[in-house]
């Protein structure tokens, strides 16, 4: 049988709202380690940095190293140290990252011939030492470095260097000019698999890449995404820093950091503390020279940024007439089924709820003529789509005359048969005339008779008996005067024991009986099911 079913069209439009961000106020300081060549900062670890500095400062075109100190209550760098495993075999550093637990290092480097010449996989992929690639290391506990790999997605056509990872550490943050970039150099991530393994890099898009260039990403404890371009309209001229909120992985629109952070020379490498309190940039701005950058520090106030929220507004409607369902219980739980709010939709059918970005939240919809109905939603699915239909189908609930149907049922008892016997037996007249009245009082619900045998006999003659046996209960249900259009008859055969009673196993006739019996269950009309 099948049930009817009444459907219900669950409309619902899910705007963005996201959290207004505050770029805060800037001090900026010149720091006095910098050298008569480019200098820029790289990683920073609260008060530890990394920053990349000339290797030999009197060599005007010499190598640059990567070389790490610590940060001053004046913003000075202090206690100055070549990083000498990255740098004694005159390797030129172009950006650096490190997980969390410090054990894994990527970088980027222009000159990687002293490390593969002699590899195999350095003459496999023909590392390019002009331009800047990716590279994988592991850090041992002397700090020196080890499997050093070359990132499986490099092009040795292109440049690929300013690597950064996301918080959780699954993806990878880099700058290069591959294919796919709207213009110069653009921000692409790649995913970092759980073998290690890496996914196919994906360009940011025109939210942050421009027909210029993007520049030096650096992501914050709070998912703020700082970076520079020269592509944009609002800059004051060259390299600008600008910042944008990372909502599962998705940025917003970035926000021009204002004077003293950006000026009318390249503005670079913007890097900030957990605490978003003090950083450094680069910048040329104080320089003859335009490559020859220097490092700044500076320290920050209301760096902020307000809750990202989306609303999800909705109207209930019944499919068939159309007509929108007043109080119509909306309740909103969290990814782990806590209840968080409850609303009941308007003299328009609708409701609404705001809802964090980046979260999970399940919902239930119910009215009391209609079945429960319970749905998920994503919130960052709905990013930057200013309106979101999704249909619901609620399922009406079945009519039932008496609600103590159930009870009912259980006053019914089997009935049973003897041995190769298919007749009506007085006792079994009972039941079935109990049988009659419920149906005689609730002229809405149908029965359906389920017959059976017990083992004794081949499978084809006791599905025949069981059929015998369904059919003579029909025959004196209607002779009682109950419509044959309400009643299903079948016969089951021995297909189910309820004992273990089968084939060759010896049982007493009373086990015996137990099989031989007909079931009765109440069902609604057919009209009534589920398709």
């Amino acid at each position: 049988m099948r049930k009817f079913s009444i459907f219900i069209v669950l409309s619902f439009i899910a705007t963005s709202v996201f959290g207004q961000m505050s770029t805060g106020t800037f001090h900026v300081k010149h720091i006095e380690n910098n050298t008569k060549r480019s200098d820029y900062v790289t990683f920073l670890n609260e008060d530890k940095v990394i920053f990349v500095s000339p290797i030999k400062e009197r060599k005007r075109n010499g190598l640059s190293g990567l070389f790490t100190g610590s940060v001053n209550n004046e913003g000075e760098i202090i206690g100055k140290e070549i990083i000498s495993d990255f740098s004694k075999n005159k390797i030129s550093k172009t950006g650096i990252t490190y997980t969390k637990d410090s054990k894994t290092v990527y970088f980027s480097s222009n000159n990687l011939r002293k490390v593969y010449s002699k590899s195999k996989e350095y003459r496999r992929r023909r590392v390019n030492n002009k331009k800047s690639q990716l590279f994988k290391a592991t850090i041992e506990e002397d700090g020196s470095r080890s499997n050093i790999e070359v990132l499986p997605f490099n092009k040795k056509r292109y440049t690929y260097e300013s690597p950064v990872l996301s918080n959780d550490g699954k993806q990878l943050y880099f700058v290069s000019n591959r294919k796919s970039t709207l213009g110069g150099k653009d921000i692409f991530v790649v995913d970092i698999k759980a073998d290690g393994s890496f996914g196919v890099p994906q360009n940011l898009g025109s939210t942050i890449n421009t027909k210029g260039d993007e520049v030096t990403p650096f992501i914050t404890k709070d998912n703020k995404l700082y970076f520079s371009s020269n592509g944009r309209e609002d800059t004051f001229g060259n390299l600008d820093v600008y910042v944008s909120e990372l909502n599962n992985g998705n940025p917003t629109e970035p926000l021009h950091l204002d004077e003293p952070i950006n000026s009318d020379k390249d503005d670079f490498a913007f890097i900030i503390n957990n605490k978003n309190t003090k950083g450094f940039i680069s910048s040329n701005r104080e320089t003859k020279r335009r490559k020859n950058n220097d490092i700044y520090s500076f320290t920050a106030k209301g760096i902020t940024s307000e809750p990202c929220v989306q609303e999800i507004a909705g109207v209930i409607k019944d499919s068939e007439t159309k007509e929108i369902i007043k109080e119509a219980i909306i309740t909103l739980f969290d990814e782990t089924n806590n209840e968080i709010d409850q609303v009941k939709t308007d003299e328009d059918g609708a409701y609404r709820f705001t809802l964090d970005c980046d979260k999970t939240y399940n919902l239930t919809v119910s009215e009391q003529a209609y079945e429960m109905e319970e749905y998920t939603i994503t919130t960052s699915e709905y990013y930057n789509e200013p309106t979101i239909e999704a249909d619901k189908l609620l399922v009406k609930k079945i009519e039932t005359i008496d609600d103590d149907l159930s009870n009912i049922e259980s006053t019914i008892n089997l009935i049973y048969f003897g041995f190769d016997k298919s007749n009506i037996t007085q006792e079994s007249k009972t039941e079935l005339d109990k049988i009659v009245e419920i149906l005689e009082d609730n002229l809405k619900i149908h029965l359906e008779i389920a017959a059976y045998t017990d083992s004794r006999g081949s499978d084809a003659y006791n599905l025949a008996l069981s059929e015998r046996r369904a059919n003579a209960a029909l025959d004196y249900l209607v002779a009682k005067g109950v419509d044959s259009n309400r009643i299903v008859a079948i016969g089951h055969g021995e297909s189910k024991l309820i004992n273990k009673c089968s084939n060759n196993t010896e049982c007493s006739e009373a086990a015996h009986k137990e099989n031989r019996r007909i079931e009765f269950s109440f069902t609604n009309p057919p009209s009534e099911q589920h398709n």
